[in-house]
């Protein structure tokens, strides 16, 4: 049986959807269009210092645009290893 290695993928944070599942409904901070710097910046010293607390703040998906190509080329025309 062949084994085919998967390709993994890791975005930089600019190239994942970004989303603050703590409101309900879920809030995108970060996207094509939505850019919420100041809610995604990490107070260096203390929490409470943050833009808008409490958050939960959570990748969602890559953006399909920049990546889909790669994806696909990296599953179909990387050479198989058994």
């Amino acid at each position: 049986m062949e084994h085919t290695a998967p390709v993994i993928v890791l975005p930089g944070a600019t190239g994942t959807y970004l989303r603050d599942l703590y409101p309900v409904p879920p809030e995108q901070l970060w996207g094509i269009l939505p850019h919420e710097y100041k809610r995604l910046a990490l107070h260096p010293n203390n929490p409470r210092y943050e833009s808008l607390e409490p958050a939960r703040v959570q990748p969602d998906s890559i953006f399909e645009v920049p990546y889909r190509e790669l994806i696909q080329e990296l599953r179909f025309n990387v050479p198989r290893f058994v």
